[in-house]
């Protein structure tokens, strides 16, 4: 049996965020960790989504070393809602919503 005393400890102990990311990894199903609009992790499905490419734009990405993951217990990559988003922001703002590059103006002034 747990002694309340012990219960308390583990109760208010603070983990790294890393520390908590591999928990849940290990011991969690992938389905709740996905589970809503605003989870934490994203699948490559929903990697996609968010930056707006293809599955298979994804998969290079990470083969490549271009976009973070992790590897849950049972295999699956998963990425970082956070981390996703902040590549899809900075697509979106690189490329016009047809896919071809926006057109960027060179604002250096050259000093005769």
């Amino acid at each position: 049996m747990t002694s309340p005393g012990a219960v308390a400890r583990y109760v208010t102990a603070q983990l790294p965020l890393e520390q908590v990311e591999q928990l849940a990894l290990r011991t969690r199903p992938v389905r709740a960790l996905v589970a809503g609009p605003v989870s934490y992790w994203v699948t490559r499905r929903g990697a996609a989504g968010v930056i707006g490419v293809s599955d298979r734009q994804v998969a290079y990405l990470t083969d490549a070393n271009r976009l973070p993951y992790v590897v849950h217990s049972n295999g699956w990559r998963l990425y970082r809602r956070a981390q996703v988003e902040v590549i899809g922001n900075a697509r979106r703002e690189r490329y016009a919503p047809d896919g071809r590059p926006r057109l960027t103006v060179d604002r250096t002034v050259n000093a005769p």
